[in-house]
Parts: structure tokens; C-alpha cells; sequence
């Protein structure tokens, strides 16, 4: 049973980790001085995490742009766009006016204006999915009859709003690869990674920002390699099958460190416990402590 006290993201981000958050938090170390989350995404972990100090990490820009932006006033600067705009739940050619506008005049700022369009955009595209092409355009087709700004979205963005102002909470966008371990200010920090996953197909696939690859895959093991020879504590969500494909490279890698087993079953959390049928995943978090 998902805990009602957890924030949920205000996007309706799809890949969210937020029904496996009452099995995911539980098997953080109790205390965590500093807590990195390298591929934030919706920002659910980083948000429910118990920690001292919390940076939130996403390779998107745009996406980091919106969370830097949050604050008291951003609700009311949504409202008034959308009201401009005219979107509401059926409003398809609206969104597409509104999309045209980001990607002529706003694409390359990333600004306030920059922030509040785009959160329009995804609360009203398909599946409320935010992708991107190679020329930085908003791609997603409209969502009208499924997506929209609803109360219940309206809600949780007030409360996530209301949680950052309260948590010592840092959002920065760099890609993995670009962290640097050596630095003091990694010191004593625990690595959560929520990378895309090699064996499933996301939304990723038509970003601009990450094409992930098994190079990637490699690299980003390698990494957690070498938290693990400083002393370093680390977690990985992925999965190691799916409908059928197995992730082989990272079920090798696996085999030095811990595999915790998470079900999709929420009302049945024993870690250890693997339910397997033709379509299902088989949904792991890897830590070495």
C-alpha cells in the first residue's frame, strides 16, 4: 500500500518511482548526510528522501528549469497561461498553438517564461511525457481527452512546491559522466541512480538528451565501480528482465553486489520475493552495503 503521506510529482511523470517508494526508501542506509540523485526525472525520490542535504540531478535542462522555478507564484503563472491559451482537457489545436509558440520563441531561454510554458506543455501532451528533438523542439502530440491541468495535478504541484521551500534541496542538470568523484563535495554521500532502463522502451528513445545505449550502460556501472573502491554508498533501480529480454550486462555485474527484488504487487512487499509472467519485469535495486 502506497503511503499517503508520500509526494507525488507534479507532472504525472511517466517512469516515476513513487508506487515503489514504501519498498525503495526502506532500503536507503538510515542516515544519509548527502543524498545524490543522478537521473531525478519527476523528482519523487529526491523529494521523499530522509537526508541532510539533497541534490536533484537530470541531464534535461528544460526539465531542471521548471523544478529551479517553483515557487509561491508559479502556480497562479500556469493558471493564467492556460487561461490564455484556452487548454483544458479537449483542447488539441490550443495545445499546438501553445507548443508553436515554445518552440519558435523559447526553446533556446531557459527562463522563467521557459518554465511555466513547458509545464503547460507536458500537463497537456500525451501521457503527460516530455521528449525533445534534435533541434530542441517540444515534440509530444497533444493529449487532449486523456491529459490536462487538472485539481488533483493542481494539488500535488502546490504540495511539491511547499515541500522544496522546506527541504535543504539543490537542482543541478549534468550528465553522469561528468561527475566528479574526487571532489570534497562528495564527501560522505549516498548515490541513487534511476537510470533509463537498457531492456525497456521509454520515452527516452525520441529525447535528444539521452539515446541510452550499452556503452552508457557500461559506463555508468563503471561508475558505481568506482564509488563502491572509495567507500562510497550507492543504490541502482533497474530492471534485469523484461517481456521476455534479460539485461545479461547488468545481471554480470550484479553478482558483486546485493539484489533487492521489488514487486509489483504492492499490497506483497517481500523484497526477496520474484513473481514472474510472460509480460512482466523483473524490477531490482542493486546496492553494495
Amino acid at each position: 500500500m502506497v503511503n499517503i503521506d508520500y509526494l507525488k510529482n507534479p507532472f504525472n511523470y511517466i517512469g516515476g518511482k513513487y508506487k515503489l517508494l514504501p519498498q525503495i526508501l526502506p532500503l536507503f542506509p538510515k542516515k544519509i548526510d548527502k543524498f545524490v540523485d543522478l537521473f531525478g526525472g519527476g523528482g519523487e525520490v529526491s523529494l521523499n528522501v530522509n537526508a541532510k542535504q539533497v541534490v536533484y540531478n537530470d541531464k534535461c535542462k528544460p526539465l531542471v528549469n521548471i523544478f529551479r522555478n517553483l515557487d509561491s507564484k508559479f502556480v497562479d503563472e500556469v493558471k493564467e497561461m492556460i487561461d490564455t491559451y484556452k487548454l483544458n482537457k479537449f483542447s488539441k489545436q490550443e495545445f499546438l498553438n501553445l507548443r508553436s509558440y515554445y518552440n519558435t520563441n523559447l526553446k533556446d531561454n531557459l527562463d522563467r517564461e521557459n518554465a511555466v510554458v513547458l509545464y503547460c506543455l507536458i500537463t497537456h501532451a500525451f501521457n503527460y511525457q516530455i521528449a525533445f528533438n534534435k533541434n530542441k523542439e517540444f515534440n509530444m502530440p497533444s493529449g487532449a481527452s486523456r491529459s490536462y491541468f487538472s485539481k488533483s495535478l493542481e494539488d500535488k504541484l502546490v504540495k511539491y512546491i511547499e515541500a522544496i521551500d522546506k527541504k535543504n534541496i539543490s537542482f543541478y542538470s549534468s550528465d553522469f559522466h561528468n561527475l566528479n568523484l574526487d571532489s570534497p563535495e562528495f564527501n560522505n554521500t549516498f548515490y541513487y541512480c534511476d537510470p533509463p532502463y537498457l531492456i525497456t522502451v521509454g520515452g527516452y528513445e525520441r529525447d535528444y538528451f539521452c539515446k541510452w545505449s550499452e556503452d552508457y550502460e557500461r559506463e555508468l556501472l563503471n561508475l558505481l565501480d568506482i564509488i563502491n573502491s572509495k567507500g562510497g554508498k550507492f543504490a541502482l533501480s533497474n530492471v534485469t528482465e523484461h517481456k521476455g529480454k534479460e539485461n545479461t550486462i547488468l545481471k554480470e555485474w550484479s553478482k558483486n553486489y546485493n539484489t533487492h527484488y521489488l514487486i509489483k504487487d504492492y499490497n506483497n512487499c517481500n523484497y526477496h520475493t520474484k513473481v514472474k509472467t510472460g509480460n512482466s519485469s523483473t524490477e531490482v535495486l542493486i546496492t553494495n552495503y
